[in-house]
């Protein structure tokens, strides 16, 4: 029942803030360790299983499936962030452009 009163009518805004930039952060960690995933390993790794006689295109296929999906959630937090801050967070915004440039670089594998 003793709750503090904030002094501001919507609660702690600080606290909400300080949560959306966690969300923002995770973002960036999540594109950015899926862009140097794609660029040392996916990329170099499709191009050798494209070549004829190979089996390693399906698993480069899984592989390059995971990361999608991981960068669509690291999209998604992205944008839960943005809308926390009502688009005041430069962080979100980054963190959400960056997953969008990891989608597309993990679609160009799956349609190559």
């Amino acid at each position: 029942m003793n709750q503090p009163i904030s002094p501001w009518p919507g609660g702690d805004r600080r606290q909400s803030r300080r949560r959306s930039y966690g969300f923002a952060r995770a973002s960036l960690i999540i594109s950015a360790s899926s862009c140097a995933v794609w660029l040392l390993i996916l990329m170099p790794a499709t191009v050798a299983a494209s070549s004829p006689g190979t089996n390693l295109f399906d698993g480069v296929m899984i592989f390059v499936t995971v990361f999608l999906a991981l960068d669509v959630g690291g999209l998604c937090m992205a944008l839960f962030a943005m809308l926390k801050t009502k688009l005041n967070s430069s962080l979100a915004i980054y963190g959400a452009l960056s997953n969008v440039v990891c989608i597309v670089l993990n679609l160009s594998l799956i349609s190559f």
